[in-house]
Formats: C-alpha cells, structure tokens, sequence
C-alpha cells in the first residue's frame, strides 16, 4: 500500500510521515512562487504553507483523494500544483484586500441558507439541502452561460478570479461583473423565500 493510502487510511503515524515527505515540496513551491511574485510577502511563507496542508486534508482529504498517478503526475508534482495555485490565490486575496475587496458588497448572513451541522435533524439538513437545490436551479434559469460558467469555477471548482479569469480568456474585471451579477440574482431568490 502506498503512504498516501496507508495516510487516508488512517493508519497510525502515516499522515505525519506523509506530511514530513511532502513538506520540503510544499515549502519549494511555495517559497519560489513567492521570491517570483512577490518578493516583499516571504515572511509570510509558513502562513501560505499551512494554508496548503489545511488545504490538502479539508473536507476529508479530497484534495489529497482526487489524486490519480494513472494521470502520469507524481504525488510530489501534484501537491507542488496546489501548493503553487495557494501561492497565486494568497497572492490575489492580498491584492484585493489592498483594493478594498472587503467592502465588496456580499450576501448577508441572515440571506443565506443556513448549513446543517453534523447534529441537525434529517429534516433539517433535508430542507436546507432543497433550498440549496431550488437555489441551484434558479441560477442555472437565470444566469447567462458566461456567469453560469464562471459560478462553477469560482463557486464549484474554488479557482480564484485570476485563475477564472485566465481559463476564460477574459479580464479579471469580467469576472467580477459576472461575480456581481450571480450575487444579485442569489439575493434576490434568497429574499423572495
């Protein structure tokens, strides 16, 4: 068995010894991604390196599952690609602060349907999941193609708007319209409920 597998597996002391064959990779990346981009946020390479590792094993290790050595990548190539689109997404959140993207208009809270936690009721989590659902297809209604396409990679896939944007062919600021646009028609399903 693999030491990725023997780590999802739970196996005792796998995901350490995973994580101490996996560091020098991530910490790589994450250093040269930033001495290329922006020299002046090295000190902030431990944060972005956490970010990377909270990355890999969020939502029980699905970044770290979705891994397939059937694709011709190694695990060690594969994780310097996240650890590389973590350096480009940390490097975007900086950006956009420093524009002032914290005053960007979002949903509120209380618009939002409410997630279940792991004690909900099966009701509970039934109802939120058919809001979740009716919101879903109210979307996908009233949207154009170009912001349903860009919901699915901001909202489905987690790409950043750079990467979006990139994949796209289009500016960042589209994006942003799109972003404006799929957030207006959500508000507005989420206040007629």
């Amino acid at each position: 068995m693999t030491p990725l597998a023997e780590a999802l597996r739970g196996a005792p002391g796998a995901r350490e010894a995973l994580v101490r064959h996996l560091m020098p990779v991530v910490r790589a990346r994450v250093l040269r991604g930033l001495r290329r981009r922006a020299p002046n946020r090295l000190s902030e390479a431990d944060d972005v390196v956490q970010t990377v590792w909270l990355l890999l094993w969020r939502d029980d290790a699905r970044l770290l599952r979705a891994y397939d050595a059937t694709r011709g990548a190694s695990l060690e190539g594969y994780v310097g690609l996240v650890a590389e689109r973590e350096v480009g997404n940390f490097l975007q959140r900086v950006t956009a602060l420093r524009r002032g993207a914290d005053r960007v208009e979002s949903l509120d809270a209380q618009d939002a349907p409410q997630t279940p936690s792991a004690l909900a009721s099966p009701s509970t989590t039934a109802e939120v999941r058919e809001q979740l659902g009716a919101l879903a297809a109210h979307l996908d209604a009233q949207l154009t193609p170009r912001a349903r396409l860009v919901a699915a990679l901001l909202y489905v896939d987690g790409h950043s708007v750079d990467d979006a944007a990139r994949t796209l062919g289009v500016s960042a600021q589209s994006i942003y319209a799109a972003q404006h646009q799929i957030r207006a028609v959500a508000r507005a399903f989420l206040r007629a409920q």
